[in-house]
């Protein structure tokens, strides 16, 4: 979620066979430098998303002797990785759908597969509206509109003043009206929220600490979900699922969960791995109630709507080279999904912040709005009256992630997300994206990142 490695990919023409650029997973695990310990307590993960399996999986390796247990509220795993099976030709990604750098264990685990992971191709354009009218990002060049908006996105990740929304920033650079949908694609959208909610020096404090590279990757032939399932087997065998925990007892040494039902669990160790908006609703109470510091941060932290609203066509109206088509009405962004994937005509309609909670309140009305503002941008009836089949995947609707990922939502967002990822008493600790304090929040390997710091500090209690 960077606006720089968005543009850096343009750069870059690579076709991967993943399994032939690294090692197998089993060799990637064994960099982890994790301490072996004979502790033969129980743990409980709540979440079978990245950070909760791959923390199982690791507990598994490093504590053999140590009871694991995944309880998911959901009927499946995966958390916000989700894929679309049987719309298309090719399996679509309604979640997480880039890797975002080489140096990353998820991009080790993909690698190690038969998946076939890519890069935007050079000869790939971006198309942006500005004002009435479609501009090819060559054409769009020569408009100072669009200049003073891509300078500005450019510019706002390397802010060090005083806070200041990203929206408000590109205002003080000139940004106007014609330009600040362009701008709020690239920033706000980009990083799951509005420009007027994106904090300019949070968003630069955490991109200065981004260090898994600057390319992004797709896969192919597979989805990320049967990815997870190939890799992650014996950890998967631990999860219970349609098991919503509403409450935490850390009273005791022994830690007493309840859930929806009245069930109840036992454990000596608990880890937290639901999205932060979860915590947000108060889905899961906590007995006593959460330290002051963490509530703050879990209160401050952004997290809002997201979705993506997927089209297919009978005829390919974009231009065939097209990346990705900015538009200035209710989606920030199309991309062209089946590219480099399958022959069916697939766009992808990403929206987040304010613009994706209006078109939530739209229900199944969302498409065709979304099919009206692309034939405002192709011409009248063009989108509309080739439309073969829609999905949207809605996650501020989803009950068990209801938004779509943290973002920078002030300055001290580092400190923020330090006092949410903080244990609690040795007994309750917490992963996933949003407890990230070293800049990988809203990824998958970043998710995955958290999973293993909360395993190595309950490993290290026991060396």
């Amino acid at each position: 979620m960077n606006v720089e490695r968005k543009k850096f990919i343009k750069t870059l023409a690579i076709a991967i066979p993943g399994m032939v650029l690294i090692p197998s997973f089993l060799q990637s695990c064994q960099k982890d430098d994790l301490p072996s310990v004979s502790w033969k307590g129980k743990i409980v993960i709540i979440g079978a998303g990245a950070a909760g399996i791959y923390a199982a999986s690791l507990l598994r390796q490093y504590a053999p002797n140590a009871t694991i247990q995944i309880l998911e509220a959901s009927n499946t795993f995966g958390g916000r990785i989700k894929a679309l099976e049987g719309f298309a030709d090719f399996n679509i990604e309604l979640g997480a759908e880039e890797i975002h750098g080489k140096k990353s264990k998820w991009y080790d685990i993909v690698s190690s597969t038969n998946a076939n992971l890519f890069t935007a191709s050079r000869s790939e354009t971006d198309f942006v509206m500005l004002d009435n009218r479609l501009e090819s990002e060559d054409s769009a060049k020569s408009i100072d509109a669009y200049v003073k908006a891509d300078d500005a996105a450019g510019t706002v990740v390397r802010y060090s003043g005083g806070e200041v929304s990203c929206e408000a920033y590109a205002l003080s650079q000139g940004v106007g009206s014609i330009g600040l949908p362009y701008f709020n694609a690239l920033t706000g959208n980009e990083y799951g929220t509005s420009a007027s909610l994106l904090s300019a020096p949070g968003v630069s404090a955490e991109d200065n600490l981004w260090t898994s590279g600057t390319a992004n990757y797709n896969v192919s032939n597979r989805s990320y979900h049967s990815i997870l399932e190939e890799k992650f087997s014996e950890a998967l065998s631990l999860v219970t699922y349609n098991t919503q925990i509403k409450n935490i007892d850390y009273s005791q040494s022994d830690i007493l969960l309840t859930d929806q039902s009245g069930n109840t669990f036992t454990a000596d160790k608990v880890i937290v791995c639901v999205p932060l908006t979860i915590l947000k609703a108060n889905d899961i109470t906590f007995s006593p109630i959460l330290p002051t510091s963490k509530q703050e941060a879990i209160d401050k932290i952004g997290m809002g709507a997201g979705m993506k609203i997927i089209l297919k066509f009978s005829t390919r109206f974009w231009d065939e080279n097209a990346g990705s088509i900015y538009g200035n009405g209710p989606v920030p962004e199309y991309w062209y999904t089946s590219k480099g994937r399958g022959n069916d005509h697939v766009l992808t309609a990403f929206v987040m912040g304010d613009k994706a909670s209006a078109l939530s309140t739209e229900g199944n009305n969302a498409v065709n709005i979304v099919l009206a503002d692309l034939d405002n941008m192709y011409g009248a009836g063009i989108a509309s009256g080739s439309i073969v089949d829609s999905h949207i995947e809605d996650w501020l609707k989803n009950p068990f992630i209801k938004g779509a990922y943290s973002f920078a939502s002030e300055a001290g967002i580092i400190d923020l997300r330090t006092q949410l990822a903080q244990s609690i008493n040795k007994q309750v600790y917490f992963a996933g994206e949003a407890t990230h304090t070293k800049g990988h929040v809203a990824t998958v390997h970043g998710a995955m990142e958290t999973g293993e710091f909360v395993v190595s500090e309950i490993l290290n209690e026991f060396v």
